[in-house]
């Protein structure tokens, strides 16, 4: 993925990185990809946390997450659950 590549080269403040993870979500999403979604939520997620943007890391996982929980909760989701939280 682009984004994990700039991440690697540049580190978290390039707001490329962002940038293509926010691409990547609206890709997932209009494709209803639902796994992709919560990967790269997750990671755009941990990448705002970071950032000291933990509200909006959360309410971006929010919707996805409910999504994947309305059954079991699969090993994804409780990553994205300890990520959210911190």
């Amino acid at each position: 993925m682009r984004a994990d590549l700039l991440l690697r080269l540049h580190g978290a403040a390039d707001p490329a990185v962002a940038a293509a993870l926010e691409e990547a979500l609206a890709i997932a999403r209009e494709q209803g990809a639902k796994g992709w979604e919560i990967g790269v939520a997750t990671d755009l997620a941990r990448l705002w946390a970071e950032q000291g943007r933990r509200s909006a890391a959360r309410e971006l996982l929010a919707p996805v997450y409910d999504w994947f929980t309305r059954g079991s909760i699969p090993p994804i989701c409780r990553t994205q659950r300890r990520c959210s939280t911190n």
